[in-house]
């Protein structure tokens, strides 16, 4: 089947769509916009600003949910420059031993 003069194919359009998503991310690359939607992606997040003690206690009673205690017992928080653990921003874990 040929086409017309100066219609475009449907592959060429996927192809133009497919190119346009790759410098998009190529452009979010070099721009360090991916760093900061990967950490949102994972949710891995090197510490906790100012004022985030409520984020971190709901983050170690989700450890405690998860039954992931070695978790509960080692991650740190740095709030408001001072470095403090799950019980220190009063979350509670008794199926924690540490």
């Amino acid at each position: 089947m040929r086409s017309k003069k100066g219609s475009i194919s449907m592959e060429m359009i996927i192809i133009i769509i497919l190119a346009v998503l790759v410098l998009v991310i190529v452009a979010a690359a070099f721009s360090g916009g991916m760093n900061q939607l990967w950490q949102k992606i994972t949710g891995v997040y090197q510490q906790s600003t100012a004022g985030d003690e409520s984020i971190a206690r709901l983050r170690c009673d989700n450890f405690c949910t998860l039954n992931d205690y070695q978790s509960w017992c080692a991650t740190k928080f740095n709030i408001n420059n001072v470095t403090k653990s799950c019980k220190e921003v009063g979350a509670t874990c008794t199926a924690a031993g540490c």
